[in-house]
């Protein structure tokens, strides 16, 4: 049974027998609700392969009976269903991955990373990096903030958490316009990791 996505005009095929061409070729439809169609005349593509475009106008099974030249030739079945919007199924996504998210063993798992490596606090540099962590636009406080000099996350260099006006201060013994690379870790909370900043 094909799926049809979406209650509206759709275009359905039919190959006629051996590809035959010059047929005239007609359908009746049932909707799900088993009312049947008018008789619907499909139009020639090329080669014995026909078209019609037709309004499923409900979700649901259609039955479909084709006739080549007056005579039944097959019968088909199409199911039209409605996919959920993108935004709904982003929405279901992160939620299912915030549901499976461990937060507190990942962020265990950073922190010794941190301590293994040695790693003590937000730096002793002579310039500030301030660094603001939003969520929607509302500043996030305690956020653990990893920095480090590398995409992949394997030289981290300061680690802190932010106040409760979602700012962290670091003090990179770095030279200006170095890139860094922003770790961040909240339980409940999924951020797209790393994000990029330059030292001023």
């Amino acid at each position: 049974m094909p799926d049809l996505f979406g209650v509206t005009t759709h275009r359905i095929f039919y190959k006629a027998a051996n590809f035959a061409a010059g047929k005239t070729v007609t359908a009746y439809l049932w909707s799900p609700a088993m009312v049947k169609s008018a008789l619907q005349t499909l139009i020639e593509v090329s080669d014995g392969l026909y078209y019609l475009d037709y309004n499923f106008a409900a979700t649901g099974a259609y039955l479909a009976l084709f006739y080549e030249d007056g005579i039944k030739s097959i019968m088909t079945t199409f199911r039209v269903m409605v996919l959920p919007a993108a935004s709904d199924i982003a929405v279901a996504v992160e939620q299912h991955i915030l549901d499976e998210f461990d937060g507190e063993k990942v962020l265990q798992a950073i922190l010794d990373k941190i301590e293994t490596a040695g790693i003590v606090g937000v730096g002793s540099g002579p310039t500030a990096h301030t660094y603001t962590v939003t969520v929607d636009g509302v500043a996030c406080a305690d956020v653990l903030v990893n920095m480090s000099t590398d995409l992949a996350g394997t030289n981290y260099i300061h680690s802190g958490r932010t106040n409760a006006l979602g700012k962290i201060t670091f003090y990179p013994d770095l030279p200006s316009g170095t890139t860094v690379y922003l770790w961040r870790y909240k339980t409940g909370v999924l951020f797209t990791n790393p994000d990029v900043e330059v030292t001023t």
